[in-house]
């Protein structure tokens, strides 16, 4: 198994996740090691690479910054929030490939936490197999989800380009979004 070293701090982020959303988190997703991210929001749980202590973009104004400057390594899962309902699940991780920011509402006061709760983890399986059914045919991927609002980039290896702004949290149909691209590259 992966983790060793830091068993501890894996375990405690595992727990969370099966805790809120009734599965596993999608071990291709995350890497070893991985640190606890500290950080003084009460209900935070934060798991990252040596890159993500040293800055976390959290905050929807963030996603920016971290499409320009997170460095190839960088990883950060887990669970942080303010406020009443600004809460959610992010998963962020930029490397040779990809920029993918994922900041999944979950948490907040006002949200429907059991629909999210099922969501979540659809999408995140979804988009791990989607992942590993175009590594071998694509270049570049930007894979932002915003809370309701999402944004993805793919180039395929040949150059063909696709981009949508369409939300795939409750409906995520990667292969179906992404048809019309990889119809001549698969």
């Amino acid at each position: 198994m992966f983790f060793n070293k830091h068993k501890r701090v894996f375990k405690k982020f595992q727990n969370r996740y099966t805790e809120s959303f009734e599965r596993e988190f999608p071990h291709d997703l995350l890497v070893d090691p991985l640190f606890k991210i500290d950080h003084p929001a009460k209900e935070s749980l934060l798991v990252g690479t040596e890159e993500a202590k040293e800055k976390q973009y959290l905050k929807g104004s963030d996603v920016v910054s971290f499409l320009n400057e997170a460095p190839e390594g960088y990883l950060l899962a887990g669970f942080w929030g303010y406020g009443l309902n600004s809460h959610c699940f992010h998963y962020a991780r930029a490397d040779s490939w990809s920029r993918v920011w994922f900041r999944l509402p979950f948490g907040g006061a006002y949200m429907d936490n059991q629909d999210l709760a099922v969501a979540i983890p659809d999408f995140l399986e979804a988009f791990d197999e989607f992942e590993a059914s175009i590594g071998s045919i694509v270049s570049d991927v930007e894979a932002v989800q915003n809370m309701m609002s999402g944004h993805y980039r793919l180039e395929t290896c040949t150059g063909n380009v696709f981009e949508t702004d369409k939300s795939l949290l409750f409906y995520p149909t990667f292969m179906n979004v992404f048809a019309d691209v990889f119809a001549d590259e698969m």
